[in-house]
C-alpha cells in the first residue's frame, strides 16, 4: 500500500462520511408524515442520494438490526461502509492515474 492510496483513500473516506451525513440529515424529514404536504424535490434528493451511499451498508440493515444494536456499533458500520467506498475510489484512482516513478538517481 502506497501513501498516495493511503492518502486517497483517507481523503475519499472522510469525504463520503461528510457528504452522506450532510445529505442524510438534509433529506431527513418527518413533516409529510405528520402534515401529509409531500417533501421538496431537494430534500427527495438529498434522500435518495443518501441512500445511494449507504448502498452496502443498506443491504444488511433492516428494523430488527437498528433496534437490537448499540448506537455505537450503527455508527462503526457507517464509517465500516465509508470506508469501503474509499478503497473503492483509491482504487480507481490508482487504476486510472497512476503515478510516475520518476528516479532521480544518475
Amino acid at each position: 500500500m502506497t501513501k498516495t492510496f493511503f492518502k486517497v483513500w483517507l481523503i475519499a473516506s472522510l469525504g463520503h462520511f461528510i457528504f452522506m451525513g450532510v445529505l442524510l440529515f438534509y433529506g431527513f424529514d418527518l413533516k409529510p408524515i405528520d402534515t401529509g404536504i409531500p417533501s421538496p424535490a431537494s430534500k427527495q434528493i438529498a434522500s435518495q442520494i443518501t441512500r445511494i451511499l449507504m448502498m452496502p451498508l443498506v443491504a444488511l440493515w433492516n428494523m430488527w438490526t437498528s433496534k437490537n444494536i448499540p448506537n455505537i456499533l450503527e455508527w462503526i458500520l457507517i464509517l465500516f461502509n465509508s470506508s469501503l467506498w474509499g478503497v473503492v475510489i483509491a482504487f480507481i484512482y490508482s487504476k486510472y492515474f497512476p503515478r510516475k516513478c520518476v528516479n532521480n538517481t544518475t
